[in-house]
């Protein structure tokens, strides 16, 4: 990857000065543009990272950790607030900051659908990671994003346990979240992986998600040729380590 350099044959112009806004915003207008065009691109970049980490997250709304009960009782059908918290996102979107548009890339690649997941707290509570996580470290975003009420309801993680393993998380973990296709695992560490994920099982009908020790394989499982007494922190651990120059390409080619 080369690295711009402004020079009297390939200046720092209005034509870069766009691109760059585009690519790190949605938008941008000509009194930025003129103002960039002041600085080096190194500080424009430097600009908008900062302004990105110091944005706060959204507020929660009120409803954030209700559960179904809760919704039931509000006299609100569910749909009311997933179009609320729609007109939020487009509202945060606005703010044309660099991690917005990474919340919005994130979120085509940690994929859920909220028609299947149909709880606007487990919504809320995804959008609320993307927005801490996606100028942070990829392994803790991983991390964080499997034990997600939204990705756990839509992946069926919580379904997952000891007496039936649902290997529907496992697999999407490393075909489409951290190494592609076919790409550095076989269908024996998804089927092991799976029992790792065991136990983060729902209590209260579109309540919180919780670990049951009980709904846990605690049996030995051998993941990309490791065997122990696995569970959640030890497959992203064991993953990062024996897999991390193949994560790498397969993040780094996504985003080019």
């Amino acid at each position: 990857m080369k690295v711009f350099i402004p020079s009297n044959s390939n200046p720092w112009n209005k034509e870069k000065a766009k691109l760059l806004l585009r690519r790190m915003g949605f938008c941008t207008d000509l009194n930025s543009i003129n103002r960039y065009l002041l600085m080096t691109p190194g500080d424009v970049v430097d600009e908008l990272l900062q302004e990105s980490t110091d944005l706060p997250p959204t507020t929660a709304p009120e409803w954030a950790y209700w559960d179904n009960k809760e919704f039931n009782d509000s006299g609100n059908n569910k749909g009311y607030y997933h179009t609320i918290w729609q007109k939020q996102a487009f509202a945060d979107f606005q703010k044309n900051a660099f991690r917005e548009r990474l919340v919005l890339f994130w979120s085509n690649h940690f994929v859920v659908e909220y028609l299947d997941v149909n709880q606007p707290a487990y919504l809320y509570q995804y959008y609320a990671l993307l927005q801490t996580q996606v100028l942070g470290n990829f392994k803790t975003f991983v991390h964080q994003i499997g034990l997600n009420p939204a990705m756990l309801r839509y992946l069926n993680g919580y379904d997952n346990k000891n007496s039936s393993p649902n290997e529907n998380y496992g697999r999407e973990l490393y075909e489409l979240f951290t190494l592609g296709q076919g790409n550095g695992y076989v269908q024996e560490d998804i089927t092991e992986t799976s029992r790792a994920l065991t136990g983060y099982n729902k209590t209260v009908r579109y309540g919180p998600i919780t670990f049951n020790e009980k709904t846990f394989d605690k049996g030995s499982k051998t993941i990309f040729g490791r065997s122990g007494n696995w569970g959640y922190d030890d497959v992203i651990d064991i993953l990062f380590d024996e897999k991390k120059d193949i994560i790498a390409r397969y993040i780094y080619e996504k985003n080019i």
